[in-house]
């Protein structure tokens, strides 16, 4: 808690006797030469120290923390002793209020500016107390405290800044420092200090004045306060950017390895993160976290947290989640808006990208969209709930996705959707992934070896109904568990062809069904020792009758040839499931039975023509494959003896 009572010789400065107030703040007056007449240039630490004199603005034992950007809380906690209405705060300690994430011990201070009309939450359950205040929010907060009703349309959330300029609550060095700066506990201190010697609205009265009238300040306390003169404070452009910024955007952000039920340990899902709040709060996306029932956090230092993992919020649609982890002194991302992001600006994300920790890549904001920021920066696996940083090094969205073969085409979800969140789940993962976890698939049956040729062996087993796709696991004799081998998106006539195996080891294989993003059991296992050649399993023969030795490209997909002529096989097959099947599966068997890549030609009208021969046999196989349709290929298979 970082605006708490500071005491000096046992006396708590925002109570009374005032009269040990008054003699350590005029003490305080010579010693730091506040006095009108004095030509030093003023500091924000003057700022500061002269509202903690006075028993508002509060340090800690690392002195004001000036260079650190305020919470809501701390913010609130100043405002209510801003206007002297500390104590009367305290008494409502416990009252019931509507937002679920404020800590017991701010209840009273949320509670008094709540009622009093001084704060609103950033939703309707939650008050945001751990989330980074904005410039908006404080002058939102100084604006009320003078007087003015955002509710009656004085000014707005989203004008504060402009408004207080117009009323010159703030100068034009300060707007434009606030507009353009991440906001510190130094503008915090100036701001306040403004606003005590600003009119109230309506009348020429200045704020301060109006709290010595209703008793709030001690009246020799105001007078005194009322003779300092502070210049205006040099610019702190030392905290704007640089490396400095950087890095502590670097330890913002954090490395997700998430582990389902069936997940290898050297195979987890690689998300990033980023905290928000020192004592372990991290937002992600949704889709990182989805149907994980472990999650190991690394972070900047590459020290891992493996500890309890809780939910504190989430909402699918929005693609966004916030965990909880017990462990505090972290280094929160500075908030930004979203609001103000504006398309050619410099960005940056840093994210784990295959797993290579707090990766950054450089980019534009290319356009924003209707519930995104497109983004030219790098967006690939890993990345997905990272940090997106503008040139200040404020967050400002969460990179989620990228488009598949487009360059330098990702997304972003703005940061400001994160006040939607309102659930306040505060689950732990385990419990989470029971409560979202659908119905399991079955576990395939029927998993044999239809054929084998001198390095290749063809499983197939039996459909699972409604199957998204298959997960391959695979282990030799000489390996203790199965290990992810592929994935398989459409069950054909055989399933799954495992290449590059060694004649005589032994082979052990199982399967897992994947549908509505939850994977089945493994299936019971098939083990074989690899033969030396060609061999068949059953009945099934893998080559055409015609030509014993060329592989029946229809076999392998499932198709029976619409058209067959003498030394001519036609095959329509859907978009999407031609180029793996014939540019792996069928190219791999037929160079497994003696063919040679000749030539590859792609021509004008988008048809592709591959040419493989075999010398020995003096055969030659042509793969012709062209567009039918939008969602048809035509494959042509041609064979010259």
């Amino acid at each position: 808690m970082i605006f708490i009572s500071r005491e000096r010789n046992g006396v708590n400065f925002v109570r009374k006797p005032f009269i040990l107030i008054i003699l350590v703040l005029c003490i305080s007056l010579f010693q730091t030469g506040f006095a009108a007449a004095s030509s030093e240039p003023s500091t924000y630490e003057d700022y500061a120290e002269c509202l903690s004199d006075l028993g508002v603005f509060v340090g800690t034992g690392s002195g004001f923390e000036l260079d650190r950007a305020p919470t809501r809380i701390e913010g609130l906690v100043m405002l209510t002793r801003l206007l002297g209405v500390e104590e009367e705060a305290k008494t409502m300690q416990g009252k019931t209020m509507p937002f679920t994430d404020v800590p017991k011990w701010a209840t009273g201070y949320v509670a008094y500016a709540y009622e009093n009309g001084l704060t609103n939450g950033v939703s309707k359950s939650k008050f945001g107390s751990s989330n980074h205040m904005e410039a908006k929010a404080f002058l939102t907060f100084l604006l009320r405290s003078l007087g003015y009703n955002d509710q009656a349309g004085d000014f707005s959330y989203n004008n504060a800044l402009v408004f207080s300029k117009g009323i010159h609550l703030i100068d034009d060095k300060m707007y434009a420092t606030l507009k353009s700066e991440p906001f510190l506990r130094a503008y915090v201190a100036k701001t306040a200090y403004d606003a005590l010697k600003f009119p109230y609205k309506g009348g020429d009265v200045w704020l301060i004045d109006k709290l010595i009238a209703e008793d709030k300040i001690e009246k020799a306390i105001g007078a005194t306060l009322e003779k300092i003169v502070l210049t205006e404070p040099a610019d702190r452009g030392s905290v704007k950017t640089g490396v400095a910024a950087l890095e502590d955007n670097l330890k913002s952000v954090v490395m997700l390895k998430c582990y389902g039920n069936h997940s290898d340990e050297n195979d987890p899902a690689i998300g990033s993160g980023v905290i928000l709040a020192s004592d372990g709060r991290i937002v992600t996306n949704y889709h990182v976290i989805e149907g994980a029932c472990n999650i190991e956090i690394t972070f900047y230092d590459e020290t891992v947290y493996q500890g309890d993992v809780y939910i504190e919020d989430y909402d699918k649609e929005l693609d966004l989640a916030v965990l909880k982890i017990n462990k505090s002194g972290l280094t929160p991302a500075i908030m930004g808006d979203s609001d103000e992001a504006k398309a050619g600006a410099s960005v940056k994300t840093i994210g784990s990208p295959y797993g290579y920790l707090n990766t950054v890549t450089e980019g534009i904001i290319s356009a924003i969209r209707r519930d995104s920021i497109q983004i030219s920066a790098a967006v690939n696996p890993g990345n997905s709930g990272g940090g997106l940083f503008d040139q200040y090094g404020k967050l400002i969205a969460i990179p989620s996705s990228s488009v598949y073969l487009a360059d330098n085409m990702g997304f972003a979800i703005p940061i400001n959707k994160l006040s939607a969140l309102s659930e306040n789940q505060r689950i732990l993962l385990s419990d989470f992934y029971v409560k979202n976890a659908k119905s399991l698939p079955p576990a395939p049956t029927g998993l044999s070896i239809l054929y084998e040729t001198k390095t290749t062996a063809l499983l197939t087993w039996n459909p699972v109904v409604d199957a998204d796709f298959y997960y391959i696991y695979y282990k030799t004799s000489e390996d203790e568990a199965y290990t992810y081998l592929d994935s398989v998106y459409d069950i054909t006539s055989y399933g799954y062809l495992a290449v590059g195996m060694i004649p005589g080891d032994q082979y052990h294989f199982k399967v897992t069904a994947q549908r509505d993003e939850q994977e089945s059991e493994m299936s019971a296992a098939v083990s074989f020792q690899k033969s030396y050649g060609d061999d068949k399993h059953g009945s099934f023969t893998l080559y055409y009758s015609e030509y014993p030795n060329i592989p029946d490209f229809g076999k392998l997909t499932g198709c029976i040839p619409y058209k067959k002529g003498t030394d001519q096989f036609s095959y329509r097959m859907k978009l999407g499931e031609i180029p793996e099947i014939v540019y792996t599966d069928y190219v791999y068997l037929l160079e497994d039975s003696g063919f040679a890549f000749v030539s590859a030609t792609d021509n004008s009208d988008s048809s592709v023509v591959d040419i493989y021969k075999n010398e020995s046999t003096n055969q030659t196989v042509t793969i012709r494959a062209s567009l039918l349709s939008e969602e048809e290929y035509l494959v042509v298979i041609e064979i010259e003896s």
